[in-house]
């Protein structure tokens, strides 16, 4: 599992590629919001940057365009999901800033290996 976005095009800034992401993924309109988090991960293949923000969206109804399956689902409740790499320390800040449902550790969140 992996939260929704991709790479950014030519003119576009993080928020603008998001935006567009979320429509081309899933035909939802978003409006982006502040940057919470920026950082590079390194798999060992590539490097990528992620550009993380709080988005709300228009609606909740996803059209799955790109994706077999996408999931809503509480804090407590992403322990479920194997989530990709470059996608855990985006929790760790999310949690330790904003804890929710007595949730403030990504060892409570990622299943063991």
């Amino acid at each position: 599992w992996e939260f929704p976005g991709g790479k950014i095009e030519p003119g576009e800034d993080g928020a603008v590629c998001l935006q567009r992401e979320l429509f081309e993924e899933f035909s939802v309109l978003s409006e982006v919001g502040e940057l919470i988090d920026s950082y590079c991960f390194r798999y060992p293949e590539i490097e990528v940057e992620m550009n993380c923000y709080w988005t709300t969206l228009e609606s909740f109804e996803l059209v799955l365009k790109d994706h077999d399956q996408a999931a809503w689902v509480k804090p407590a409740e992403l322990g479920q999901y194997r989530l990709a790499p470059a996608d855990v320390p985006v929790l760790r800040h999310i949690f330790a800033k904003y804890p929710r449902d007595g949730v403030t550790s990504t060892e409570k969140l990622l299943p063991s290996e």
